[in-house]
């Protein structure tokens, strides 16, 4: 129960090697995603890919509740999809499923944070907790998904969008995960 508990076993060191390792899968996601945006595009099975990109999103995020459940931590306050990552992830989440721009024009913007929280990770977790995993490829996961949709969809967000985007984030008072 080790892996999967909430004690901190190995600490998390930002930019040593694990952390640099995945700044390289970030950047060969990215790259990737980008070589065969147009294969992608093409592809008879893409929306099928898309789909089930967006439903493995959603299983990651269970995770997340689930480990809260397993380790007796799990709160209301903790538990609600009510961050700024959560909104992200879910708005992301139903836009590649259901291929709406409108949805990605607003959460476009707020993905950013998902690089950030690669970049600058706010877990004490690292290679022996199930949470680093998580934490991490689920991040990344929705970060790609962002890019997938601008890459593969070509879906461009323009200042208008910045501004609703915006709108959205002051409206609903979002504080960041």
């Amino acid at each position: 129960m080790k892996f999967f508990g909430d004690e901190i076993g190995i600490e998390f060191v930002a930019f040593n090697f694990v952390h640099m390792m995945l700044f390289v899968l970030l950047i060969i996601g990215a790259t990737l995603i980008y070589v065969f945006r147009s294969k992608f595009r093409n592809w008879k099975h893409e929306r099928r890919f898309a789909k089930i990109v967006a439903v493995s999103a959603v299983v990651c995020e269970m995770l997340l509740y689930l480990w809260f459940i397993l380790n007796g931590t799990w709160t209301w306050a903790l538990s609600l999809p009510i961050g700024l990552c959560a909104f992200t992830l879910f708005i992301g989440i139903y836009a590649l499923y259901t291929k709406k721009y409108q949805l990605f024009a607003i959460g476009y913007f707020w993905t950013w944070g998902a690089l950030a929280s690669v970049l600058f990770p706010d877990i004490p977790y690292s290679v022996d907790r199930f949470r680093f995993y998580q934490f991490m490829f689920g991040h990344m996961n929705f970060f790609f998904m962002y890019i997938y949709m601008i890459l593969v969809y070509q879906w461009y967000p323009n200042w208008k969008d910045w501004k609703k985007s915006c709108i959205v984030n002051y409206c609903s008072n979002i504080n960041y995960c």
